[in-house]
């Protein structure tokens, strides 16, 4: 099984609210109401901001048994900073995230070099953090129904 593949359907539903169903769970996004969304959750940048803060976190529970660290507690927190001028067309300036920063607080009575071999290893085979640090082609295709 060398290759998985991954999918995720969306629907617009009203206004900005997009419902993202992939296999049997759904969630809702939206925009908050300084950018004329009903805010009835996260908008696709915090949800790609929390998909880059569980997958770290998955990674470290199932790899924390390979270095011999016993998690006590895991929590992270992710911070990207982005100007909103450039989806909005208000200048030339990139529409994405112009930098991330991942910090997760592990509270583990295991030795530190355990730990930090650890999070060597998230920041080396955590999808989401390989995704976003690498960089993939994405290919937009439209079809008109």
């Amino acid at each position: 099984m060398a290759i998985t593949k991954f999918s995720v359907k969306a629907k617009l539903l009203q206004n900005y609210t997009v419902l993202a169903e992939s296999r049997t769970h759904s969630f809702v996004m939206d925009e908050s109401p300084d950018l004329k969304g009903n805010d009835l959750g996260m908008n696709p940048v915090e949800t790609l901001l929390s998909a880059l803060a569980g997958c770290a976190l998955i990674t470290i529970k199932a790899f924390a048994p390979t270095f011999g660290v016993e998690i006590l507690s895991a929590d992270a927190s992710v911070e990207g900073e982005l100007d909103v001028r450039g989806f909005l067309g208000l200048a030339d300036v990139r529409s994405g995230l112009q930098n991330i920063n991942l910090k997760i607080q592990l509270k583990s009575s295991s030795p530190e070099e355990n730990v930090k071999k650890l999070i060597e290893l998230v920041e080396k085979r955590c999808p989401v953090d390989d995704t976003l640090s690498h960089g993939v082609a994405v290919k937009v295709s439209i079809e008109k129904v």
